[in-house]
């Protein structure tokens, strides 16, 4: 598994770099010394370089071979199945419908209980309203039947 890792962390930091390449295209700040829309992805995609980096150095380092099971993978299918869901629904059921029943399935999928799965999903879509709707008036896609 060693092996294994190195190469999939060499290929995520290539990745992580090409993407820093690509933040260098966004628009520039129109205000001096005020961080502008190219500033945020700069500090994850860096953010990730140096954690990847950290993750060469330990695999590089580690002598011992760790061995992986997944029991659970059929979870990992139906976790990506009901994100596909959640992209294509959106544009009918509007942002907060859409992202209440994402947060649900995915609370569910992970075994929560009801009781959880709704509280979560409505504090998130309350939360979420306020700070982008209220707060900085920022457009949700509001879908079809809305």
């Amino acid at each position: 598994m060693r092996r294994g890792t190195f190469i999939i962390s060499l290929i995520i930091l290539l990745g992580m770099s090409f993407l820093l390449t690509q933040t260098y295209n966004l628009p520039k700040s129109l205000v001096p010394h005020v961080p502008g829309p190219d500033f945020l992805p700069r500090v994850y995609i860096n953010l990730g370089i140096i954690l990847c980096l950290i993750l060469v150095v330990k695999t590089y380092r580690s002598q011992r071979d760790v061995t992986v099971s997944f029991p659970r993978l059929g979870m990992l299918g139906v976790g990506s199945l009901i994100m596909v869901t959640y992209i294509v629904i959106m544009k009918v059921l509007g942002y907060f419908l859409a992202t209440f029943l994402f947060i649900g399935s995915l609370v569910k999928l992970m075994r929560g209980k009801n009781t959880s799965a709704l509280l979560v999903s409505a504090l998130f879509v309350v939360f979420t309203y306020i700070v982008f709707l209220r707060l900085f008036s920022l457009p949700l896609p509001m879908g079809m039947l809305f």
